[in-house]
């Protein structure tokens, strides 16, 4: 880890942020599929597009902490973060297309 994550309550604002971020970029994924006909014929299916902005939520983080991307976040919150904004995004979906 960066000696800037040297505490743990500093490691678990990082994740609770990362895992916020992604239900955001979940939300905005789940609703552009739904509204915009051009994004929904995109060629990259909704699932690569949350990767995507996971991808660029560590390499931002890592830049801003001077540490290697894959050393900011653990595998269980990369998990997790993925649960989130596949969750959000899905149900986003599910509710445009109902109202």
């Amino acid at each position: 880890m960066s000696r800037l994550l040297s505490s743990p309550a500093e490691r678990v604002i990082l994740q609770l942020a990362f895992l916020i971020y992604n239900a955001v970029i979940g939300v905005l994924v789940g609703w552009a599929s739904v509204r915009s006909p051009f994004f929904a014929g995109l060629a990259l299916p909704s699932f690569a597009w949350l990767v995507l902005g996971m991808l660029a939520f560590e390499l931002l983080s890592g830049l801003a902490l001077r540490a290697h991307p894959a050393s900011v976040l653990s595998m269980g919150s990369r998990i997790a973060g993925l649960l989130v904004a596949f969750g959000v995004c899905y149900s986003t979906m599910e509710i445009l297309r109902v109202a």
